[in-house]
């Protein structure tokens, strides 16, 4: 399977960034990438679009380091 990019506490971001306007973020998903593409997706575009997103995104956020 090789290495796949995952974070320390193994949830992946899916956010905004915190600091530069029109940046966003969705890495970290481990091998679970190609599994999550597609939610994954979804919630970029209603972060980018500022829709109101399926989920509570704040769990996701890259604030959280």
């Amino acid at each position: 399977m090789g290495h796949r990019p995952a974070l320390p506490d193994t949830v992946p971001v899916i956010s905004a960034s915190g600091r530069v306007p029109g940046v966003f973020y969705a890495t970290g998903h481990g091998h679970l990438g190609v599994t999550h593409a597609a939610t994954t997706a979804r919630l970029m575009g209603d972060l980018i679009t500022g829709a109101p997103p399926a989920l509570d995104l704040r769990p996701y956020s890259i604030t959280r380091f």
